[in-house]
């Protein structure tokens, strides 16, 4: 069977994925099915029941891919645009009812912004208003990662949320071709394919492998760059061959393109921190097994303000006094950083206050260790914290992060301090570099080590 032309692929069989795909969507549209999810579920486990409705969104979004990726007609995909459109209804009807998190919530569009659905319905010319509700009723999580996909849709609903962090560093490089002039978009969009492109390509041997290309292989073009162009009328004439970019699609939509759309500035740096309370509190006394660590504890939070630091305490003393806590010895590095960490989210310290004091990743989480280093980084207060994950987004390794997030410091008269560990988890702080000899003697005064990542 002819697939739509690509650079991979000239033919395949899609009647399996497809056929999948609609058993997916038909049987979660099922009431009846949905009933029985729910009689089962829902209260020993309502995330099953939000995940099942969620999913009907995402498999309806699904089924417009592979349709335009089996090279179907454009016009003819109008039903399959509409099942989005009702499956959305349906999701938004019942988020309230079942308690939807509001992470799910935030996530629901995501599909819809990787997929051709936003070209395709201006090509299919879908009242304005129609999108404008669709996107309305599925609002955006402040909490979550799609920051990129909400400063997007307030082309369509200006007075959208923002979610404070994007999904990794293409995202975040993306958002500022909305923010840049229109004229300069044309440029960033064509570098943003090429790099796309290039990121595909590192993988190709992996993608195209056969079984992987029978049943899971929905084509490379760039949706979400294709949804940038169709929702801000950039003008696609330099990169419309592009080979990562869906062009017939963006040839039909380029007949409806409209004048550029430039949004209003966001309010405020996405990067600002909430103020801290101006009061501290009174420290609570160390439990016995605490006293020890009082010196690295002021030592490792430093970076916090005097009251969050007094309050974390308190915090970690609470926390070591819970049944919790019982069996935990802290008579290593490990159970001190842990222990720091679940008093953290008992205080509600990034939650509330957006910032960190300490990083504990497992040994092979290089996300998650970009994420908490930019964490640190803003909570210090450093300029260009919020692009550290971009700067680091070649490291494939936690220690790789770790040596790159250290030089990075050191550019700006701060270090980046890794304890030596005998698990699987690595944990660290950063420090201005002038109270790193004072580090050391403090950690080592417990025989700590550390590993060297200032190379």
């Amino acid at each position: 069977m002819l697939l739509r032309a690509n650079k991979f692929k000239q033919e395949a069989d899609l009647t399996k994925t497809l056929a999948d795909i609609e058993n997916i969507y038909a049987r979660i549209m099922d009431e009846a099915y949905m009933q029985e999810i729910y009689e089962r579920h829902a209260v020993d486990n309502p995330r099953a029941v939000t995940g099942k409705y969620a999913s009907s969104l995402a498999a309806a979004a699904d089924l417009i891919t592979f349709h335009y990726l089996r090279g179907d007609e454009l016009s003819a995909m109008q039903p399959l645009h509409e099942q989005v459109l009702v499956s959305a209804e349906r999701v938004a009807n019942v988020a309230e009812e079942f308690a939807f998190d509001s992470v799910v919530v935030g996530r629901l569009l995501y599909p819809c912004i990787n997929s051709p659905f936003f070209p395709l319905a201006i090509v299919l010319q879908v009242d304005r208003t129609v999108l404008q509700q669709f996107v309305a009723q599925l609002p955006a999580c402040v909490e979550g990662k799609t920051r990129f996909q909400d400063r997007l849709l307030q082309t369509l609903i200006p007075q959208r949320a923002l979610a404070e962090h994007y999904t990794g560093p293409d995202r975040k490089r993306w958002a500022a071709i909305i923010e840049a002039p229109p004229e300069k978009r044309p440029t960033l969009v064509k570098k943003a394919l090429d790099k796309w492109g290039a990121d595909i390509e590192k993988q190709v041997t992996v993608h195209l492998d056969e079984s992987h290309l029978r049943d899971n292989w929905p084509g490379y073009w760039c949706y979400p760059l294709a949804t940038l162009v169709a929702l801000l009328n950039v003008d696609d004439s330099s990169f419309i061959d592009h080979e990562y970019y869906p062009t017939d699609l963006m040839r039909a939509w380029g007949k409806y393109r409209g004048a550029p759309v430039v949004l209003p500035p966001i309010d405020g740096p996405a990067d600002a921190l909430p103020a801290a309370p101006e009061k501290a509190p009174k420290r609570q006394k160390a439990v016995k097994k605490l006293q020890p660590w009082t010196d690295v504890f002021n030592t490792v939070t430093a970076v916090l303000p005097p009251a969050l630091q007094d309050r974390l305490w308190n915090c970690l003393v609470q926390w070591l006094k819970s049944e919790d806590a019982e069996e935990l010895a802290l008579q290593c590095p490990e159970d001190f950083f842990y222990s720091l960490s679940e008093a953290e989210s008992e205080m509600g310290l990034y939650d509330t206050y957006r910032r960190s004091s300490a990083l504990q990743v497992d040994w092979k989480d290089s996300d998650s260790a970009r994420e908490f280093a930019v964490r640190l980084a803003k909570t210090a207060v450093l300029p260009d914290a919020g692009e550290y994950d971009i700067a680091a987004e070649n490291c494939t390794t936690v220690v790789e992060v770790f040596k790159h997030f250290d030089s990075w410091l050191r550019q700006r008269n701060w270090c980046f301090i890794a304890v030596a560990s005998d698990n699987d988890s690595y944990q660290g702080f950063i420090a201005p570099e002038t109270e790193e000899q004072n580090v050391m003697a403090t950690f080592g005064a417990l025989n700590i080590g550390f590993l060297k990542v200032n190379i």
